[in-house]
């Protein structure tokens, strides 16, 4: 008796031509992994909301101060001492001097001192958006200031360039590692998390090359890969372990394996297939935001 409904078939089809299936599959990834790097486009960092007063300021500094952004990178130094003696100065000021080398990097702010004179301020203003900077530039950065800070002497950075350097691991990698322990958990087997994980990296792996390759099309923010990242192995692994659980049911029941992958995905199958698509759909609905920072368009 054949199996009823277009997933159900599709589902028995692949089981009977599993291999050809994932010999597809695998040629399909070579020439994405090959292919997508090559044409992946730059991704996007200007954002700014027409008509709001914040992109009326950064048009009128780039119009009136030239070569600068209104971007800075604070730069705070202590010092038991004082920081106007002239040792501490000699070393600030050789500290100041090779960070304005750095890329990114434009000139500096005459300093503010704290009543005391123990704590100082300035900040180097940046030649271009602080997202645009060069992590490479904000890693050399710290490393300056720590080889410059000792024997009574103290400097911190802040500013968003610092932040991105100095952030911790990927939210990728954590809700991956969280969805591990999840899962290790719920099935006490490594077999049965190893499927919905690799089903999760797979997914996350593509999502990010085809992102890459969009972004040479349209305008794509750099958090997008995050974004997709994280939804991806939500969903992915969701999804994988819906359809392993309806399977796992039928096989129990002493159905066949081949009965059961098709009654798993004409069922569970359909739920997934709705489920993504309205996924899909609200995330579509985010175009309608005039928020830039949504439609990934940049303000003219």
């Amino acid at each position: 008796m054949s199996a009823p409904g277009r997933l159900a078939r599709l589902a028995d089809l692949a089981y009977r031509r599993r291999g050809r299936v994932l010999l597809a599959w695998v040629v399909a990834t070579a020439v994405v992994v090959g292919v997508a790097p090559r044409l992946a486009g730059e991704f996007s960092s200007e954002f700014a909301t027409a008509g709001s007063e914040s992109k009326a300021a950064a048009d009128l500094i780039a119009e009136r101060f030239p070569g600068t952004s209104g971007d800075t990178i604070e730069v705070v130094w202590q010092a038991r001492a004082g920081v106007r003696t002239p040792a501490v100065r000699a070393r600030v000021g050789r500290f100041l001097a090779r960070g304005r080398r750095l890329e990114g990097i434009a000139a500096a702010q005459p300093p503010r001192v704290s009543r005391d004179g123990t704590i100082a301020l300035t900040r180097l203003e940046l030649d271009r958006r602080a997202l645009d900077v060069p992590a490479e530039t904000a890693r050399r950065l710290i490393g300056l200031a720590e080889t410059a800070s000792g024997q009574g002497l103290r400097i911190e950075l802040g500013g968003p360039p610092i932040r991105n350097a100095q952030e911790g691991g990927s939210p990728e990698i954590v809700g991956l590692i969280a969805a591990v322990i999840i899962l290790l958990l719920a099935f006490g087997s490594v077999v049965a998390v190893g499927l919905p994980i690799a089903i999760g990296l797979f997914g996350l792996g593509l999502s990010v090359l085809l992102i890459g390759v969009l972004a040479a099309l349209i305008d794509v923010p750099g958090f997008a890969t995050a974004i997709a990242g994280v939804v991806g192995i939500g969903v992915g692994i969701d999804y994988t372990l819906l359809i392993l659980t309806r399977f796992r049911a039928a096989l129990a029941t002493g159905k066949k394996t081949r009965t059961a992958v098709t009654e798993a995905i004409a069922t569970a199958g359909r739920s997934v297939l709705v489920a993504g698509t309205t996924v899909v759909i609200s995330f579509l609905g985010l175009s309608c935001s005039a928020s830039p920072s949504f439609t990934a368009s940049r303000s003219p």
